[in-house]
């Protein structure tokens, strides 16, 4: 993506602006932005929250430790085919998602946040993980859900779809916003929680190669015999 490009629908490309005075994040940029600040619930304002609920199930910790000690994330240099972003905004709002998820959520051991692909083509999509100790698995797949799409219009209600050799649970939703439809497919099991937004799609488009693109995304060791 270059640097004239805008990836925010119904605004000039930036050479073509008068001015720039304010930030990236300013609120005329709606768009990809309101999909930011629906996963910033888990790292800002609702982060504490979410790592409070979770904190509720630390009972559970011993059953789940060794078998979330084998998952982790990891942020490919591509994602279904898709290059990662390197427009500055895109890489500032996703490193800055990262630090705050390192912060408000200090059960995380790791992260990933980032774009990829292309929005002219409209084949762009956001990656969002975390590799954390999640003993009810289920549980925080609801508080989740619920949490990225409050108040928002909601298109296709959250269904089940299959999560893949990874196991634990999977779900697919679409959202209306000011950038056009957005579709969501998230998954939660043991050892992290994470999601997948897909622009300018239907659940019907992305459900099949979820799984698929999860996997690019979280890694599990199995013990050596």
């Amino acid at each position: 993506m270059s640097v004239d490009d805008d990836p925010f629908a119904g605004h000039e490309p930036r050479s073509k602006r008068r001015h720039d005075p304010d930030p990236p994040y300013r609120k005329s940029r709606k768009g990809l932005w309101i999909t930011l600040v629906v996963l910033l619930v888990l790292c800002g304002g609702g982060g504490g929250a979410v790592y409070f609920f979770l904190s509720d199930f630390l009972s559970d910790v011993k059953a789940t430790t060794d078998e979330a000690a084998k998952i982790t994330v990891n942020e490919p240099t591509q994602l279904g085919g898709r290059e990662k972003i390197t427009e500055p905004d895109l890489v500032k709002a996703a490193a800055e998602l990262k630090t705050q998820i390192s912060e408000e959520m200090p059960g995380s051991t790791a992260s990933v946040a980032a774009f990829y692909g292309d929005v002219k083509t409209k084949n762009m999509a956001m990656a969002f993980a975390m590799a954390m100790l999640n003993p009810k698995p289920a549980e925080a797949l609801n508080e989740f859900t619920k949490s990225m799409t409050e108040g928002s219009t909601v298109t296709e209600q959250w269904a089940d779809v299959e999560p893949g050799p990874l196991g634990g649970i999977a779900k697919c939703a679409a959202l209306k916003m000011d950038s056009g439809p957005v579709a969501i497919c998230v998954w939660s099991d043991s050892g992290s929680l994470g999601s997948i937004m897909y622009f300018e799609k239907k659940v019907a488009d992305v459900q099949a190669k979820f799984a698929g693109e999860r996997g690019q995304l979280e890694t599990r060791t199995e013990p050596k015999a």
